[in-house]
């Protein structure tokens, strides 16, 4: 029996930074905000709709592109947008408010993230080697 897909706080946040972003005017839309950050329009709406979450890379993207601030996406502290590439810091005190349960809910889907980036690096690999069996040139 399969689990059904609940999206994590990480892709809602992800989310919620681009909505900002165009709300603000720094990106037109969603299709400008796809293509600046070389990601399919499709995937974005899946993303969306809840049926998938975000990847490291995205993370990555949105960083470098637009300033999303990383610590808002994967912890939910600080502004949305930061200035020059800067990442601000978490103040001690909201750390050490935080109940064992919420940091350990933490770890845990930063770990579902790494273990689902891991799968499909697997998957690429293979379809890589797949490809490059289908490619090579056959001898006579």
């Amino acid at each position: 029996m399969t689990k059904a897909f609940e999206q994590n706080i990480v892709s809602k946040r992800f989310l919620d930074v681009m909505d900002e972003l165009i709300q603000l005017g720094h990106v037109e839309n969603m299709k400008v905000f796809c293509e600046r950050i070389d990601y399919a329009p499709q995937s974005l709406s899946l993303v969306r709709k809840g049926k998938r979450d975000i990847t490291i890379e995205l993370l990555s993207k949105i960083f470098n592109e637009f300033n999303g601030n990383p610590v808002y996406i994967l912890l939910g502290y600080g502004p949305k947008i930061v200035e020059g590439n800067t990442i601000p810091s978490i103040p001690q005190n909201e750390v050490s408010s935080n109940s064992g349960d919420q940091n350990q809910k933490l770890i845990e889907k930063l770990e579902e993230l790494v273990q689902t980036k891991s799968e499909l690096i697997l998957e690429l690999r293979t379809e890589i080697a797949r490809l490059k069996s289908e490619i090579k040139p056959k001898t006579d």
